[in-house]
């Protein structure tokens, strides 16, 4: 059961071209993970083109194209269980499409985290993604309730606190800290935007 998986943008794009022929592999299905914002797909690896919809992309010759909506999470955006329960639908067609022998392909933006949350849960061989989080998902991918149980799923904010057994001085003092990790996250989110822009203007599509 030939599964591929991968990044779409960066120095991954080419080492998943090369796993895929310089993409003249017959692929049967191709899971997209939303890049940039939500509502945004790139089938390029596969000749398509950019959009929100099956329509845009304009992927014809592929049989079966799945796309999920839901970047990474964060503290303030964590998956809910509307991103869980598509992760899930969408994992049982990918299972399928293997066990029928079919040409699976599994892409994210830099194929650390959303992808290899798939391509883990569907062959434990493919190193977990580097997220905890997306961890603890792909470990229960195919059980529904044990997946929606994880909702909301996100980072924990216990493990990102650079002195979590230092006590608080005052609750002001706490709370400023909180805002504090909150604003460096979005500025890293906002980076990582960035460099995604910057690798998706080396590798421009059609």
């Amino acid at each position: 059961m030939p599964l591929i998986q991968g990044a779409i943008l960066g120095p991954g794009r080419n080492i998943l071209l090369e796993k895929m022929g310089g993409a003249d592999l017959a692929v049967d299905a191709l899971l997209l993970c939303a890049v940039h914002s939500k509502d945004n797909f790139d089938a390029s690896i596969v000749w398509g083109k950019q959009g929100a919809t099956h329509e845009e992309l304009n992927v014809p010759d592929l049989k079966h194209l799945y796309t999920f909506n839901a970047l990474d999470p964060t503290m303030r955006s964590k998956w809910t269980k509307v991103e869980l329960a598509s992760a899930n639908a969408i994992f049982l067609k990918l299972k399928e499409h293997l066990a029928n022998g079919e040409t699976v392909v599994v892409t994210c933006s830099h194929g650390q985290n959303r992808s290899a949350m798939f391509a883990h849960a569907l062959d434990p061989t493919f190193d977990k993604p580097k997220c905890e989080s997306l961890q603890k998902a792909a470990a229960v991918l195919g059980d529904l309730d044990a997946l929606l149980a994880l909702s909301p799923l996100g980072p924990d904010r216990a493990k990102r606190s650079r002195t979590k057994a230092e006590p608080e001085a005052n609750e002001g003092e706490k709370r400023a800290r909180v805002e504090a990790e909150d604003d460096e996250e979005e500025a890293a989110a906002e980076e990582e935007a960035e460099a995604e822009a910057e690798a998706e203007d080396a590798n421009p599509t059609e």
